[in-house]
C-alpha cells in the first residue's frame, strides 16, 4: 500500500463540506489498495468512532465483496451508530448471502431504535422475501412509530419486487 493511498483514505475519513467532491474522490479510489486499509480502520477498536463509521460508508459505496465479512462483523459492534452504518453499507451489495440477511433480520430486534430502522430500510432495499415475517412483526410491535412506518415501507418494497 502506498503512502499516497494511505493519505487519500485518511483524508476521506474526516468531515467535509464538499460532499460531491468527497464522493468523486471515493469513487476514484483504487479499490485494490483502499479496501484493505478501510477494513483495517473499520475493525480497529482503538480508532475513533467517526472514521470507523466513514470507513463503513465508503466500503458500502465501493461495493467490493471483500468488505462484506468485515461489515457483517460490525453488525455486532458495541456502538449503535457503527452497527447502523454497517447495516446501511451492506444494503448497497446485491444478492447477499442468506446468513447475512439473517443477521440483518436479527438487527430488527436491536436495542437501539436507529439500528432497527436502518436494518429495516436495508432489508427493503435488498427486497428479500425471507425478511417479511420479521418486518411484519416490527410494523406492528416496534415501540417507535417511525420504525413501524419504515418496516411497512420495506414490506411494500419487497412485495412490489416479488
Amino acid at each position: 500500500m502506498t503512502d499516497e493511498m494511505m493519505s487519500k483514505v485518511r483524508r476521506l475519513l474526516h468531515p467535509t463540506d464538499d460532499e460531491l467532491g468527497w464522493y468523486q474522490e471515493v469513487m476514484a479510489l483504487d479499490a485494490a489498495e483502499a479496501i484493505p486499509l478501510l477494513i483495517a480502520v473499520l475493525n480497529d477498536e482503538q480508532e475513533k468512532l467517526y472514521p470507523r463509521r466513514m470507513a463503513a460508508t465508503i466500503l458500502g459505496l465501493l461495493r467490493d465483496e471483500r468488505a462484506i465479512a468485515a461489515l457483517a462483523q460490525t453488525l455486532s459492534a458495541s456502538d449503535a451508530s457503527l452497527r447502523a452504518s454497517a447495516a446501511e453499507a451492506l444494503g448497497r451489495f446485491e444478492a447477499p448471502e442468506d446468513s447475512l440477511v439473517q443477521r440483518l433480520i436479527q438487527g430488527l430486534q436491536d436495542d437501539d431504535y436507529f439500528v432497527r430502522e436502518t436494518c429495516a430500510k436495508t432489508l427493503g432495499r435488498l427486497k428479500r422475501p425471507d425478511a417479511l415475517p420479521a418486518l411484519t412483526r416490527m410494523s406492528i410491535a416496534d415501540s417507535v412509530s417511525t420504525n413501524r412506518e419504515v418496516a411497512q415501507q420495506a414490506i411494500e418494497a419487497i412485495r412490489r419486487a416479488g
